[in-house]
């Protein structure tokens, strides 16, 4: 039980974190935006060069890049803490999901006729080579 409090705790944390980063890369882009509009105007005014407009320009491109990758961290943060609260199951999230049943998808598939062309040879390699009774194979010689 004490485990799962440290998770939680852990989960919690990161979250407020990642929030913070998101904050804070927001900023970034947003002084990103302004240098690089103040390069291109002083670049069309010819006080700066190309290339420190391009630089500019990159600087803000990487900072559009941060900010992603934080919002990603972000969203992947709050998904542990619902791991870690329990609230990420499908019938909380949605009442209208249905719910994946393994025992009735193998019953399923295992009514359907083989599913690759090799199937029927290795079902018979596999009766000639198992241990205990042998059983003939169809269109193979009877094994001595």
């Amino acid at each position: 039980m004490q485990g799962d409090h440290v998770e939680l705790g852990q989960a919690w944390r990161q979250m407020n974190g990642f929030a913070e980063s998101v904050a804070a890369d927001e900023e970034q882009v947003e002084a990103a935006k302004i240098a690089f509009e103040g390069s291109h105007t002083e670049g069309k005014l010819g006080l700066r060069t190309t290339l420190d407009v391009l630089i500019a320009e990159q600087d803000l491109y990487g900072a559009e890049i941060a900010l992603t990758a934080a919002r990603r961290d972000h969203y992947a943060a709050q998904t542990a803490l619902l791991v870690a609260t329990g609230a990420l199951q499908p019938e909380i999230l949605s009442a209208a999901v249905i719910l994946y049943d393994p025992v009735k998808h193998f019953k399923h598939i295992s009514r359907l006729r083989p599913w690759a062309p090799w199937e029927p040879a290795l079902e018979a390699a596999d009766r000639l080579t198992s241990p205990g009774e042998r059983r003939p194979v169809a269109g193979l010689p009877r094994p001595r």
